[in-house]
């Protein structure tokens, strides 16, 4: 079996790249799950194959495919194969709930589905299913210049209803390309990452590690503390992609040894753990990341070297996308001031799918609103202060609910941690701590509000601590908001 990429396939077209890398890798191995490896030859010649079937199917105007996640790494090769053939690539994640399947596909209205979703076939037996794509790919196999999007990426479900982000193939390709260049993987590495699929962030790490020339060992299934370090240690990997909370495992086990290179996003890494990561490894290369599926993947980088004094930040923009912090009235913030961070450049969504007036929201005058709160320093490093709703007025008084949980991980006793805004019927909105903690660990409330009042104003001191097992985190480590909030008000509504 031989095949090569013709010169004559269009550059514009995201999974172009990946083809040439696999190319490129030819019979070495080239991406790898639990379950299998496969060489870059076999990758191509899947990919190809599926792209084959999906062109003799739908022809030159393509189609909108959503892929059925829960299949291991046969679900990238998927993905390569219907970008190849020109289609729009929907991820249909394994670890969604049902309502949000049936919202996707609602909302997508795919023309076929490739794979019936695992954990709900009947939903995705309602549309055309592909089966295995076995037309063989010949040599030299050219696909022609995309018109659809790449991709129509939901939002993690931290909201009722999920939002589809629309991302071309340049803006795919342009984050994937700028990204690249910042994080300096190469053929020698070998990268581990456990996030559900249809995360940006995993497609990020998917694009960025395999057109590196890096081999990508993935999983999609949320894996817990001892499960995560315990596959960690078998993928064999030297670098790891993750969510704050997983490289806080791997510091807590005092695996940091094993590699030399790590990357955290989607949600705030702590200081404490960047300490605790460097002190157990000095020569690791640590990368703090800050991205958006708005933005088809990362937005902002901090290298390793700038940790030693900068730890906290989420660095500077990558290429192609500048932010800017700007206050309720859409003016842009001094230097130090803390805003509503904007972003303008080339990577931007297009919008939506199907729900103009949100992405109206979004897509502003000013760029794309992310939602988040921060500071620009005069070096242009982003300090993120946690979403619009992290920060709320306690009696008059400003509340910063991610400076709470800060201060409280310094005790040490907990595994995972959240603060949320609660409306008491005495005191008013209160600042209330949701935590899981350490195993062995007891909380003792005396000792963490002596800690907390040597630290904090009264006005961010927490008015309840509610004791979780485990805190409700999308599977790329976002916080689900609401859910938690729905779980304050269930628990405290029983007092």
């Amino acid at each position: 079996m031989s095949l090569e990429v013709s010169n004559q396939s269009s550059s514009e077209n995201v999974g172009h790249k990946i083809a040439v890398a696999a190319a490129r890798a030819s019979g070495n191995p080239f991406l790898v799950d639990d379950d299998q490896t496969l060489s870059g030859e076999k990758f191509l010649y899947l990919a190809a194959a599926r792209a084959t079937q999906i062109q003799q199917m739908y022809g030159t105007n393509a189609a909108v495919i959503a892929i059925s996640c829960g299949r291991g790494i046969i679900t990238w090769v998927d993905a390569v194969g219907v970008w190849l053939a020109g289609g729009t690539v929907v991820l249909l994640g394994i670890s969604l709930p049902e309502e949000h399947v049936r919202a996707i596909l609602e909302i997508a209205a795919p023309d076929a589905v490739i794979g019936a979703h695992p954990r709900f076939p009947e939903t995705t037996a309602h549309f055309p299913l592909l089966g295995e794509a076995v037309t063989p790919a010949l040599s030299g196999i050219s696909f022609p210049a995309p018109v659809l999007p790449a991709a129509i990426v939901f939002t993690s479900g931290s909201t009722n209803q999920p939002k589809g982000a629309v991302l071309s193939h340049r803006a795919l390709k342009g984050n994937a390309d700028a990204t690249e260049k910042v994080l300096g993987l190469g053929t020698q590495d070998r990268l581990f990452f456990a996030i559900p699929f249809n995360f940006i962030s995993a497609i990020s790490h998917f694009l960025v590690t395999l057109q590196s020339g890096a081999l990508l060992h993935c999983v999609e299934t949320r894996l817990m503390f001892r499960d995560f370090i315990d596959g960690l240690a078998a993928s064999g990997a030297n670098a790891v992609g993750g969510s704050p909370l997983q490289l806080r495992w791997i510091a807590d086990a005092d695996r940091t040894q094993t590699i030399d290179w790590a990357m955290s996003s989607g949600d705030h890494l702590a200081v404490q753990t960047i300490n605790r990561l460097l002190l157990q490894n000095p020569s690791l290369r640590l990368f703090t990341v800050y991205g958006m599926t708005e933005l088809a993947g990362r937005f902002c980088t901090l290298p390793p070297a700038q940790h030693s004094t900068d730890a906290g930040s989420v660095g500077c923009p990558i290429d192609g996308l500048t932010a800017t912090v700007r206050n309720e009235d859409g003016d842009e913030c001094i230097t130090g001031e803390s805003g509503e961070i904007y972003v303008t450049g080339n990577y931007l969504m297009e919008g939506y799918h199907n729900d103009p007036e949100a992405s109206a929201r979004t897509l502003t005058f000013n760029g794309l609103r992310t939602g988040d709160m921060g500071i620009q320093q005069a070096n242009g490093l982003l300090i993120i202060e946690g979403r619009s709703d992290d920060v709320f007025k306690c009696n008059g008084e400003k509340v910063n609910a991610l400076h709470i949980v800060t201060v409280m991980m310094q005790s040490g006793l907990f595994m995972d941690l959240a603060v949320t805004a609660w409306d008491d019927p005495v005191y008013g909105t209160v600042p209330i701590a949701c935590y899981s903690l350490k195993y062995g660990e007891k909380f003792n409330r005396g000792a963490i509000m002596r800690h907390l009042r040597a630290t904090l104003p009264p006005s961010h001191i927490p008015r309840r601590f509610l004791e979780l097992k485990d805190l409700p985190r999308t599977g790329s480590g976002k916080l689900r908001r609401r859910v938690l909030n729905a779980i304050v008000k269930e628990k405290l509504g029983s007092d």
